[in-house]
């Protein structure tokens, strides 16, 4: 079940899996699509046509998808993958 804070902002159109955790205060807007078992911290935002993968933790105050902090960056569209780290 998804756990969306009563602080939270979420836009209608975004797409969040089942068991999704939106943190107090947090943003997300309507491009966003978040894969299941990712918890979102307090105060971040997403935007932009961001997907965030399965079983990721985006940490409290983290800003994602939106324009870049410098001109010479050119991305369109960002996604975090579920990483597994190896032994």
């Amino acid at each position: 079940m998804t756990r969306i804070h009563a602080t939270a902002i979420v836009d209608a159109a975004a797409e969040l899996a089942e068991d999704v955790q939106v943190g107090a205060y947090a943003v997300i807007g309507g491009g966003v699509r978040i894969d299941q078992g990712s918890r979102i911290g307090p105060h971040t935002v997403i935007e932009g046509d961001t997907s965030i993968g399965r079983s990721n933790h985006i940490g409290q105050f983290a800003a994602i998808g939106g324009a870049p902090q410098t001109i010479a960056a050119a991305c369109t569209r960002s996604g975090i993958a579920h990483a597994v780290a190896s032994a």
